[in-house]
């Protein structure tokens, strides 16, 4: 997870130093219809939810960041879509940041920050150059001054862009499962995975082989707790005859004494009123 990390911190950085400022403008462009199918999990993260954890993401990102850099940049933010995919060999992530910077505080911080190779991408079928940038196995782009790409491949996500702002196209490449979870305003913490067996040993650091179609859930501050998230998770069972054993092994994995189980079908079931300390959270998804 960390490059991801590194790139949203570097895609940050460099958002309004104008790489592409001379292109036509074209149609606005959705940032989750950059992101790749197939991926194991993914994530949209507001940062008014929790300010804290885009500073760390940010922080955890580059060893030169300082706190008060941090800060500066993560006020800066709208929103954070990510997605993983996973092989036994390689781990594979991308990044689309929604947020504005001045252009004297990207540069300040970027003099902070490491040394970055300029390439140029032509989209198949199109005239427009897109500029990026690439380091130690991480690429980002600025197709647009509200839109930050960042993968280890960003040439299919700045491909996708010029499709969708200028070719008409208006599909996305993610699940219509996928895209409907996440493409919501508001301030919870949202997650799906579709690749559930991956999810819930990241999450858990457990093998549950519970013959999941999907997990997908959200997580907002605990008013009561400010140290604390609430979280609820659904999940959706390929059998109706593991579910029962499938509740009792999340149980235990997540700790659920005083989370509620609905049953929303013979297969399917949603988890709530889950707790977890923040700071569980921040070493989940930074260090």
């Amino acid at each position: 997870m960390q490059s991801v990390y590194a790139a949203v911190f570097a895609s940050l950085t460099l958002v309004i130093l104008g790489s592409c400022a001379s292109l036509p403008k074209g149609a606005e462009v959705n940032p989750l219809d950059l992101l790749s199918g197939g991926a194991a999990f993914y994530m949209r993260i507001p940062k008014k939810t929790d300010g804290e954890l885009v500073e760390r993401i940010l922080r955890a990102s580059a060893e030169h960041i300082s706190e008060s850099d941090a800060k500066l940049i993560a006020g800066r933010i709208d929103t954070i879509y990510a997605s993983l995919s996973r092989t036994k060999t390689s781990t594979s992530v991308e990044a689309a940041v929604s947020g504005t910077i001045p252009r004297r505080t990207a540069q300040a911080v970027l003099l902070k920050s490491a040394r970055w190779k300029t390439e140029t991408h032509i989209p198949e079928g199109s005239i427009r150059p897109y500029f990026y940038y690439a380091s130690n196995g991480v690429e980002l782009a600025f197709p647009s001054p509200r839109i930050v790409c960042a993968a280890n491949d960003v040439k299919p996500m700045l491909s996708a862009f010029d499709a969708c702002a200028y070719g008409g196209s208006l599909s996305h490449k993610v699940s219509d499962a996928v895209f409907d979870w996440l493409d919501v305003s508001g301030s919870e913490i949202r997650f799906y995975a579709p690749n559930p067996l991956s999810f819930l040993t990241i999450l858990t650091g457990t093998n549950l082989n519970l013959q999941l179609n999907y997990v997908k859930g959200a997580m907002i501050s605990d008013s009561a707790h400010e140290d604390q998230y609430l979280m609820s998770i659904e999940f959706d069972f390929n059998n109706k005859n593991v579910v029962r054993a499938g509740e009792a092994m999340l149980a235990l994995a997540f700790g659920l004494t005083n989370a509620q189980t609905t049953r929303n079908s013979p297969t399917n079931i949603t988890v709530s009123g889950i707790r977890i300390n923040k700071r569980q959270l921040y070493k989940l998804f930074v260090l």
